[in-house]
């Protein structure tokens, strides 16, 4: 019987460690609405240059490395992404809610997101108390784990104004990992599925490391905060539409 619980503790202690450090791989597919209103809109070009948008995403693939320290999401290049049209699959990743690296420092609670537009490289930092999760009692079986249903609203400016965007995340206090695909994170445990009308990221698998995984955070960027990366983007925008008028 000592002998037994010794065993135990060994296999629990073991397995407290090994989930310190691993790999978290996603995957995503558009949700049937957008699907529905994406062929609505390839319909108006004669060269269905919108076409197979949704095919692009299913193959996109992407990878969540992390440390009792840092955790970074990315995408995993493929052979196959290079077939692609460059800007069809450009738009495929936008669309699919990527658009660049993003790492969580779990020792200062923030959230890096790494942009490289015309040349420059931004790094973007928010706190992780600024997703405002709204913890419910829901619970839900996928790929065999126990999750529970998280919901927020991220909140950002576009060209007709601002935009709300629902977020619904199910996470598992079965994974002590506090992060999730795109940059999302603060929940009490990995999230498992990520949720908006556009599209659903999901875990396809999780592989544990006995060595940690090595990551570090970037630092060659220019450092600024959401509203002040929002402000740069609405200067370009503006200044793209003044030199067309010109």
């Amino acid at each position: 019987m000592k002998n037994i619980i010794v065993i135990f503790l060994f296999f629990f202690v073991y397995s407290a460690y090994s989930q310190k450090s691993g790999v978290a791989y996603y995957k995503k597919t558009p949700t049937k609405l957008y699907t529905k209103r994406m062929d609505s809109v390839n319909n108006l070009f004669s060269d269905n240059m919108l076409d197979g948008i949704g095919g692009i995403i299913e193959n996109l693939k992407f990878e969540l490395q992390f440390t009792p320290e840092v955790a970074r999401f990315k995408e995993i290049e493929t052979m196959s992404n290079d077939t692609k049209t460059p800007a069809l699959l450009q738009i495929a990743k936008i669309t699919s809610g990527y658009s660049g690296e993003t790492y969580h420092d779990f020792r200062t609670r923030k959230i890096i997101s790494k942009k490289d537009i015309s040349g420059q490289t931004y790094l973007i930092e928010k706190d992780v108390s600024s997703f405002n999760w709204v913890l419910t009692k829901e619970k839900l079986i996928i790929n065999g784990l126990s999750c529970f249903k998280a919901k927020t609203t991220i909140v950002s400016e576009g060209r007709r104004g601002v935009i709300k965007q629902p977020i619904v995340a199910w996470y598992t206090t079965d994974v002590n990992v506090s992060a999730g695909p795109d940059g999302f994170a603060g929940l009490p445990g990995l999230i498992i599925q990520l949720e908006n009308e556009k599209y659903i990221t999901v875990l396809d698998k999780i592989v544990f490391k006995k060595k940690p995984v090595k990551i570090e955070l970037p630092i060659d960027g220019k450092k600024m905060t959401q509203t002040e990366f929002d402000n740069v983007m609405k200067k370009m925008s503006e200044n793209r539409r003044g030199s067309g008028r010109n």
